[in-house]
């Protein structure tokens, strides 16, 4: 998926929106076996709250960067791709209401990744925020494959669909916003996202091993995700002129 403008961008997100709901399996009475249930109940709870935020801060971010830039289709995209993201958390939501698995209020590893994006500017904002789309795409594999839910798979099957447009959508930002400043700045992402990954990796091991995905495998799939974050980056540094951020 090549987004070659925010406007293109922002419409995409909103034909998505307007479209038909996928047609999930609602009313497919197979329930998660008590295995299954402990090996992603505590994990499952995690990610559908931090699909769920409402991105007040970024949009705001966001709103001064374009008042400099003019490029202001890049807020209403932005505001497109949370709701897809909410829309995320609500179908998880329900497959948790159907098996029992309390909803969290609040987290720390949630906490943190919120207040990381309330530092400094847009870059950082979008820095942190797509830290998480990286590790998504091995997740909702790992998700998907550690049940036979239909439900849920064929509900994290069109999350990784939505989350490899993500990639690509904000990895066009970051080239906007990172311009020609692609050593230290990507460096310093990927050392970061490092860190991250053995986090995510120790946190929600049990998700993981019943999928039958060992840590080389995880860390090679977030590894294939940043680079699809960074070709991405790249076609828009190639085409748009550097635009200072905020």
């Amino acid at each position: 998926m090549n987004f070659a403008t925010s406007s293109y961008c922002a419409s995409h997100f909103r034909a998505k929106r307007l479209a038909p709901p996928p047609p999930f399996p609602w009313d497919e009475p197979y329930r998660l076996t008590p295995g299954e249930r402990d090996a992603i109940a505590h994990s499952i709870a995690q990610f559908q709250l931090g699909e769920s935020s409402e991105g007040h801060h970024l949009i705001a971010r966001a709103q001064q960067w374009a008042a400099n830039s003019g490029d202001h289709a890049l807020v209403e995209a932005l505001r497109e791709f949370i709701t897809e993201e909410q829309r995320h958390s609500r179908w998880l939501g329900v497959v948790m209401g159907q098996n029992g698995i309390p909803k969290l209020k609040s987290h720390w590893v949630d906490t943190a990744f919120r207040c990381l994006r309330k530092l400094l500017n847009l870059e950082v904002a979008v820095t942190v925020l797509v830290s998480a789309e990286v590790i998504a795409v091995p997740y909702y594999t790992a998700l998907r494959d550690a049940t036979r839910s239909p439900l849920l798979k064929a509900i994290c099957t069109r999350i990784l669909e939505d989350e490899q447009e993500h990639l690509a959508f904000q990895g066009r930002t970051l080239g906007l916003l990172r311009g020609n400043a692609i050593g230290l700045r990507w460096t310093a992402h990927r050392l970061a996202l490092e860190a991250a990954f053995l986090l995510v990796w120790i946190d929600h091991q049990p998700v993981f091993r019943r999928a039958g995905i060992s840590w080389n495998i995880f860390r090679s799939q977030c590894l294939e995700a940043f680079d699809t974050l960074q070709q991405a980056a790249a076609r828009e540094i190639a085409q748009v002129p550097v635009l200072s951020s905020f």
